[in-house]
């Protein structure tokens, strides 16, 4: 190993998957609360045109937001996991929420994208800049599923739980 480069081991809940991981949900969770707190917000206007699907829309992507919280309180924070006999419910449970880590990225992706192609067409003022964003959105949680499918069958010691 070159003497100019040294290995550093981030704390555990400053690693980037992590730290991506909670700004997706913290974007998806303001979405919602946007969406249905705030009744002069561009989203809500474009969601009053569209009838009930924007509404399942956006209750699909705050389901999706609520389990990833839940995956971050119990693997990331708690670290539960190792914690747990790997038989019961509660770690079958546990294992589940990390397992569909990457599903969940695609699902509030997904409904990105599904605002996105509701809200085309919108006379609703601020609305492109609004899509334009939803887009963004929708190709950084792609990205990130990627990233988090590519660390998850990492060939590492450890693999699933390889330090990134």
């Amino acid at each position: 190993m070159r003497e100019d480069f040294r290995r550093v081991t981030l704390p555990r809940l400053t690693r980037p998957n992590l730290v991506a991981r909670l700004y997706m949900l913290f974007t998806a969770l303001s979405t919602a609360g946007i969406a249905w707190g705030v009744p002069d917000s561009s989203i809500s206007r474009i969601m009053a045109s569209g009838g009930l699907t924007p509404h399942v829309i956006v209750g699909i992507m705050l389901a999706a937001t609520v389990l990833g919280f839940l995956d971050i309180a119990l693997n990331d924070v708690a670290k539960i996991r190792g914690v747990l006999d790997s038989r019961g419910v509660v770690s079958r449970a546990v294992c589940w929420l990390e397992d569909h880590r990457v599903q969940r990225c695609y699902v509030i992706g997904g409904c990105y994208l599904v605002l996105t192609y509701a809200g085309a067409g919108s006379t609703v003022t601020g609305t492109f800049w609004l899509l334009a964003y939803w887009v963004q959105m929708t190709f950084c949680a792609g990205m990130l599923a990627w990233s988090l499918r590519a660390l998850m069958s990492a060939s590492v010691a450890g693999g699933r739980d390889a330090a990134a």
